[in-house]
């Protein structure tokens, strides 16, 4: 079997829409703009099992482990001797990037909103600062 790297077939402007898709995270992606394949000014994605993974039973079921393993308090606050309610289940290593890891209990942790929404860009998706924190003192198992 031959192997072709992906650097070959696709610019590096569709990797990360290469990622989610390889995750399963859209049903449909539409590219328009440009006059090439690699100038699309324009992406729009809908749909796909992604956006319903946290709707699953199975999601449930494992967001109620980690929250009860993390005493239902937020992990971000405790660091600072806070004792705050968590509400959100995170995944330290995003489920775009990694969807192999998306049950690993290893890759969650519970935090309240405000530091749920203090471990993204909201505007790019992409990781903060504390959120890049948090990946570079997470490692996977070996």
């Amino acid at each position: 079997m031959t192997k072709i790297r992906l650097t070959e077939l696709i610019a590096p402007s569709f990797y990360g829409l290469h990622r989610e898709l390889k995750a399963e995270l859209h049903d449909e992606v539409w590219c328009k703009g440009g006059r090439g394949s690699t100038k699309s000014t324009f992406i729009m994605r809908r749909g796909g099992r992604g956006m319903n993974f946290y709707k699953t039973a199975k999601w449930e079921s494992k967001r109620e482990n980690v929250l009860r393993r993390d005493e239902y308090l937020c992990r971000e606050c405790r660091r600072y001797g806070r004792t705050t309610p968590a509400t959100t289940v995170h995944h330290i290593y995003p489920l775009e990037q990694y969807p192999e890891w998306k049950w690993a209990t290893w890759n969650m942790l519970s935090l309240c909103d405000a530091c749920h929404n203090k471990m993204h860009n909201r505007e790019t998706g992409e990781l903060s600062e504390l959120g890049k924190q948090w990946t570079d003192r997470t490692s996977p198992p070996p």
